[in-house]
């Protein structure tokens, strides 16, 4: 675990943002050689006198680590996680269709007690959730020299953060559902986004306003997970379920079915990202946003017309088979599952005890179907085929 973080202060930072973060250090640190960094940054600031471009304050590059991991291992590493993110949110969700990055400081606490802080840019991200939240989904990007001096990979530079996207109590609670689905993935197939949840006290510079606290939860950059699977992201459109390996396909499709989502599709990549791997051997399918999924359930989730669907916790088989005897491998393959996937809810302390039950009598449901060769043959055959 790294014990600092270099502060970086590029030349458009508010002057007030910047004293106030080195205050609120020297109030709250108690690390002598972090107050001591502190006070040479703040020297660093008065003699430049803001000409300068950026400043650097830079430890011993002898204590960095030989071997560089990312800063979201990093981050994932923490037990409970818990960040401070400060920017002018009250722009960022003003001008959440610009596109455009703007300056914030993302700090925490780390298991051995240190205040890591990291300058950055975010913006918000997202089509469809940018439209019609109250608070956007967010891309955090850190600054490659900060990253490499302080001994993390360069290569992967952005990290997604899923965040409330209203704020009644059951859209707080969505966040910690959707967090679970991506879990539950992670169960049954490596060929998944990695993600760590997180406690974020956001810290709006420009109001007068206290901070709010929400959960939210970090994505694997994309990079990071196709390089974690040996192979490479790429764009392959109009292809077909049929052209994936007929085990990670299954899990693919049983897994979107057992959460009850229809918002995918592979002709356009919906909601998918293609890695091939380096042999050239494979092709894997590695989905992502579950907000539409019947165990979510959100607010302003819709049913799929292309499939006549008439809620969104009607569950949908997307990959039909001709007979039920293919689908036994499968089927025995989530049964095995099925204690680890629901010990995954029931210890998710921050659901409520309402949406805790709710999502294991869903489950519950699901592992009927399995059990049933009636239910499981209207579910999964099509005598079309």
């Amino acid at each position: 675990m790294n014990l600092f973080r270099l502060y970086t202060v590029e030349c458009f930072y508010p002057t007030h943002l910047i004293i106030y973060t080195i205050m609120k250090n020297f109030i709250t640190f108690r690390n002598q050689w972090i107050l001591a960094l502190n006070f040479l940054f703040v020297v660093s600031i008065l003699s430049a006198q803001g000409s300068f471009a950026s400043t650097t304050v830079k430890p011993d590059s002898s204590i960095l680590p030989e071997n560089s991991k990312s800063i979201f291992d990093e981050l994932k590493g923490e037990e409970e996680l818990k960040i401070t993110l400060e920017s002018n949110f009250t722009k960022l969700v003003e001008t959440k269709n610009d596109d455009k990055y703007q300056p914030a400081i993302l700090s925490y606490v780390n298991e051995e007690g240190f205040q890591i802080q990291t300058a950055l840019k975010i913006k918000a991200r997202g089509k469809f959730r940018r439209r019609v939240c109250d608070f956007p989904p967010i891309k955090l990007k850190f600054y490659k020299d900060d990253l490499s001096d302080a001994g993390f990979s360069t290569s992967y530079k952005s990290i997604k953060l899923v965040t409330h996207c209203m704020d009644s109590e059951e859209d707080k609670q969505n966040v910690i559902k959707e967090y679970l689905a991506y879990k539950l993935l992670n169960q049954l197939t490596s060929e998944s986004f990695e993600v760590k949840l997180v406690e974020i006290t956001y810290v709006d510079y420009s109001t007068d306003e206290e901070p709010i606290v929400r959960y939210g939860f970090l994505i694997e950059n994309t990079k990071e997970m196709s390089d974690r699977l040996v192979g490479d992201e790429i764009e392959k459109y109009n292809m077909e379920l049929k052209a994936l390996n007929s085990n990670d396909r299954m899990i693919f499709s049983m897994f979107q079915f057992m959460i009850g989502n229809t918002d995918w599709k592979t002709n356009i990549m919906h909601n998918i990202k293609i890695v091939e791997s380096d042999d050239d051997k494979e092709i894997m399918m590695v989905p992502y946003d579950f907000d539409f999924a019947g165990l979510v359930n959100a607010s302003y989730a819709k049913p799929n017309p292309d499939y006549s669907q008439v809620s969104v916790r009607q569950r949908i088989y997307m990959d039909k088979v001709k007979n039920l005897e293919e689908m036994k491998g499968i089927i025995r393959y989530f049964k095995k599952h099925k204690e680890g996937l629901f010990d995954t809810v029931k210890n998710m302390d921050e659901l409520s005890k309402k949406n805790k039950k709710d999502i294991l009598q869903y489950l519950k449901s699901f592992y009927e179907v399995l059990s049933d060769p009636k239910q499981a043959r209207l579910a999964f055959v099509s005598e079309s085929l």
